[in-house]
Protein backbone atom coordinates (compact mmCIF):
# COMPACT_ATOMS: atom_id res chain seq x y z
CA UNK A 1 0.00 0.00 0.00
CA UNK A 2 3.03 2.27 0.47
CA UNK A 3 3.59 2.95 -3.22
CA UNK A 4 0.06 4.49 -3.32
CA UNK A 5 0.95 6.99 -0.51
CA UNK A 6 2.52 10.83 -0.41
CA UNK A 7 5.41 10.85 1.47
CA UNK A 8 3.08 13.34 3.96
CA UNK A 9 0.63 10.57 3.96
CA UNK A 10 0.52 7.94 7.17
CA UNK A 11 -0.51 4.47 7.82
CA UNK A 12 -2.01 3.96 11.50
CA UNK A 13 -2.78 0.54 12.89
CA UNK A 14 -6.50 1.16 13.96
CA UNK A 15 -6.28 -2.94 15.62
CA UNK A 16 -5.69 -5.87 15.30
CA UNK A 17 -6.28 -6.17 11.19
CA UNK A 18 -6.95 -2.83 10.58
CA UNK A 19 -5.63 -0.17 9.50
CA UNK A 20 -6.15 3.49 8.56
CA UNK A 21 -4.74 6.29 6.03
CA UNK A 22 -4.12 9.61 6.97
CA UNK A 23 -4.06 11.58 3.91
CA UNK A 24 -5.00 15.51 3.02
CA UNK A 25 -6.37 14.61 -0.56
CA UNK A 26 -9.61 15.84 -1.92
CA UNK A 27 -11.50 16.04 -5.24
CA UNK A 28 -9.48 14.06 -8.03
CA UNK A 29 -6.44 13.38 -6.47
CA UNK A 30 -8.55 11.46 -3.37
CA UNK A 31 -10.57 9.71 -6.31
CA UNK A 32 -7.07 8.34 -7.84
CA UNK A 33 -5.55 7.38 -4.15
CA UNK A 34 -9.22 5.34 -4.11
CA UNK A 35 -8.41 3.77 -7.23
CA UNK A 36 -4.99 3.01 -6.69
CA UNK A 37 -6.30 0.80 -3.58
CA UNK A 38 -8.47 -0.56 -5.28
CA UNK A 39 -6.32 -1.94 -8.00
CA UNK A 40 -3.26 -2.43 -6.10
CA UNK A 41 -4.71 -4.07 -2.69
CA UNK A 42 -8.21 -5.01 -3.19
CA UNK A 43 -8.01 -8.75 -3.30
CA UNK A 44 -4.71 -9.21 -4.12
CA UNK A 45 -2.56 -12.69 -2.40
CA UNK A 46 -0.35 -12.46 -0.04
CA UNK A 47 1.94 -15.33 1.72
CA UNK A 48 3.23 -15.03 5.60
CA UNK A 49 4.56 -17.71 7.22
CA UNK A 50 3.02 -20.08 4.48
CA UNK A 51 -0.55 -18.48 5.23
CA UNK A 52 -2.09 -17.14 2.41
CA UNK A 53 -3.81 -13.93 3.25
CA UNK A 54 -6.10 -12.31 0.44
CA UNK A 55 -6.51 -8.35 1.30
CA UNK A 56 -9.64 -6.51 1.26
CA UNK A 57 -10.76 -3.21 2.58
CA UNK A 58 -13.68 -0.72 3.13
CA UNK A 59 -13.40 2.78 2.61
CA UNK A 60 -15.25 5.97 4.78
CA UNK A 61 -14.08 9.13 4.86
CA UNK A 62 -13.90 11.49 7.38
CA UNK A 63 -13.33 15.08 6.93
CA UNK A 64 -11.65 17.12 9.72
CA UNK A 65 -12.19 19.50 11.25
CA UNK A 66 -16.12 18.69 10.03
CA UNK A 67 -16.64 15.23 11.56
CA UNK A 68 -13.62 15.25 14.66
CA UNK A 69 -16.65 15.88 17.18
CA UNK A 70 -17.89 12.41 16.40
CA UNK A 71 -14.75 11.12 16.06
CA UNK A 72 -13.63 12.25 19.06
CA UNK A 73 -16.74 11.14 20.78
CA UNK A 74 -16.27 7.53 19.89
CA UNK A 75 -12.57 7.37 20.85
CA UNK A 76 -13.59 8.20 24.35
CA UNK A 77 -15.87 5.35 24.78
CA UNK A 78 -13.99 2.54 26.79
CA UNK A 79 -13.95 -0.90 24.07
CA UNK A 80 -11.47 -3.10 24.80
CA UNK A 81 -11.34 -6.35 23.67
CA UNK A 82 -14.30 -8.43 25.45
CA UNK A 83 -15.69 -4.84 27.16
CA UNK A 84 -17.50 -3.18 23.66
CA UNK A 85 -20.64 -3.06 25.30
CA UNK A 86 -20.87 0.69 25.36
CA UNK A 87 -19.75 0.89 22.40
CA UNK A 88 -22.35 -1.42 20.96
CA UNK A 89 -24.83 0.97 22.86
CA UNK A 90 -23.55 3.94 20.82
CA UNK A 91 -23.26 2.63 17.84
CA UNK A 92 -27.41 1.42 18.25
CA UNK A 93 -28.42 4.56 19.47
CA UNK A 94 -26.55 6.07 16.00
CA UNK A 95 -27.84 3.42 13.58
CA UNK A 96 -31.70 3.78 15.47
CA UNK A 97 -30.87 7.58 14.71
CA UNK A 98 -30.36 6.79 11.04
CA UNK A 99 -33.63 4.43 10.48
CA UNK A 100 -32.32 1.08 10.89
CA UNK A 101 -33.93 -1.35 12.74
CA UNK A 102 -31.37 -2.82 15.37
CA UNK A 103 -31.04 -6.33 17.39
CA UNK A 104 -28.19 -6.92 19.82
CA UNK A 105 -27.70 -10.91 20.12
CA UNK A 106 -26.66 -13.30 22.48
CA UNK A 107 -23.22 -13.06 22.05
CA UNK A 108 -23.78 -9.11 22.05
CA UNK A 109 -22.83 -8.49 18.40
CA UNK A 110 -24.59 -5.85 17.13
CA UNK A 111 -26.95 -6.62 13.85
CA UNK A 112 -28.56 -3.89 11.92
CA UNK A 113 -31.11 -3.51 9.21
CA UNK A 114 -31.08 -0.30 7.10
CA UNK A 115 -33.22 -0.30 3.58
CA UNK A 116 -31.20 1.23 1.21
CA UNK A 117 -32.63 4.40 -0.51
CA UNK A 118 -33.95 4.02 -4.33
CA UNK A 119 -32.17 0.75 -4.81
CA UNK A 120 -35.36 -1.55 -4.64
CA UNK A 121 -33.66 -3.52 -7.09
CA UNK A 122 -30.48 -3.68 -6.42
CA UNK A 123 -28.85 -6.80 -4.42
CA UNK A 124 -28.96 -6.35 -0.31
CA UNK A 125 -24.88 -5.49 0.78
CA UNK A 126 -23.79 -7.20 4.38
CA UNK A 127 -21.57 -4.41 6.10
CA UNK A 128 -18.89 -5.73 9.17
CA UNK A 129 -16.85 -4.06 11.56
CA UNK A 130 -15.70 -4.44 15.34
CA UNK A 131 -16.70 -2.43 17.73
CA UNK A 132 -13.87 -2.85 20.00
CA UNK A 133 -10.04 -1.77 20.42
CA UNK A 134 -6.91 -2.69 20.89
CA UNK A 135 -5.34 -2.08 24.27
CA UNK A 136 -5.08 0.61 25.77
CA UNK A 137 -8.63 1.37 25.24
CA UNK A 138 -10.09 2.82 28.82
CA UNK A 139 -10.50 6.23 29.89
CA UNK A 140 -8.35 7.49 26.57
CA UNK A 141 -8.94 11.49 26.45
CA UNK A 142 -8.22 12.49 22.97
CA UNK A 143 -5.68 15.55 22.66
CA UNK A 144 -5.46 17.72 19.54
CA UNK A 145 -2.12 19.49 18.77
CA UNK A 146 -1.26 20.42 15.03
CA UNK A 147 -4.58 18.70 13.45
CA UNK A 148 -3.58 15.23 14.54
CA UNK A 149 -5.50 13.33 17.73
CA UNK A 150 -3.69 11.97 20.69
CA UNK A 151 -4.14 9.74 23.22
CA UNK A 152 -3.91 12.60 26.42
CA UNK A 153 -1.91 9.41 28.21
CA UNK A 154 0.47 7.96 25.68
CA UNK A 155 0.57 10.55 23.07
CA UNK A 156 0.36 8.31 20.13
CA UNK A 157 -1.92 8.84 17.09
CA UNK A 158 -5.57 7.84 17.45
CA UNK A 159 -6.44 9.69 14.07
Amino acid sequence: MGNELHEEEKVFRYGGDEFVVYTTRTGKSLEELLANLEKNVQGKSHYIDNNHIVTKYSIGVSEYPKDTSIVLEMVKIDSESGNEKDMINYLEKEFQLLGAETYIDKYGNLLCRLEALNASNETPILLSCHADTVMPGTNIQPVIKDGVIYSNEYHHHIY
